[in-house]
């Protein structure tokens, strides 16, 4: 998949998500009204913004990803980039230090958006609670896709350290 996005030009994976985004949020919207066409305005207007947010921060990983992996061959940089997360450690001590670099680049990168996504996910989160009680109970399911990204993101960075502790252990 990363191989896919990493070829991807930045416009069609804009468009992907923009027609992703604003399906969903013009299922929401005709639920909460009968008017398609301010419904599909603002979807497509909502969709805009997110999409553009979300195209920039993936091709940016991407790019920092690429960065950190270097010249790795391709399924090493698979499993280098699964393993800085989770999984068994790496034996080689190639890929063990291609694995250490990953995660050490992850846990900056990640210093240096990560409050500005908790504050915006926590936004999101207070918002949509707060539209359920003053207008409609649908609004709650933008409650699936923000709160695991917001407890996800705060609890990355211990893991990530962890993780980095466990890699630059010898063998």
């Amino acid at each position: 998949m990363r191989e896919r996005l990493n070829s991807t030009p930045t416009w069609a994976l804009f468009l992907m998500l923009w027609l992703a985004w604003a399906a969903v949020a013009f299922a929401i919207a005709i639920i909460e009204t009968s008017d398609l066409f301010w419904s599909a305005v603002s979807a497509a207007v909502m969709a805009l913004f997110v999409s553009a947010a979300m195209a920039y921060g993936i091709k940016t990983r991407l790019r920092w990803e690429n960065g950190a992996l270097g010249d790795t061959p391709k399924d090493a940089r698979r499993l280098a980039l699964k393993t800085a997360w989770k999984g068994p450690l790496p034996t080689d001590p190639d890929l063990r230090a291609t694995t250490l670099a990953v995660a050490q680049e992850q846990l900056r990168q990640m210093r240096r958006g990560r409050p500005l996504l908790i504050v915006a996910l926590s936004l999101a989160v207070v918002s949509a609670i707060g539209l359920a009680i003053t207008s409609s109970p649908w609004q709650l399911l933008l409650l699936v896709f923000y709160l695991p990204l917001a407890i996800t993101f705060l609890l990355a960075p211990n893991r990530l350290r962890k993780r980095i502790a466990l890699l630059s252990e010898p063998e």
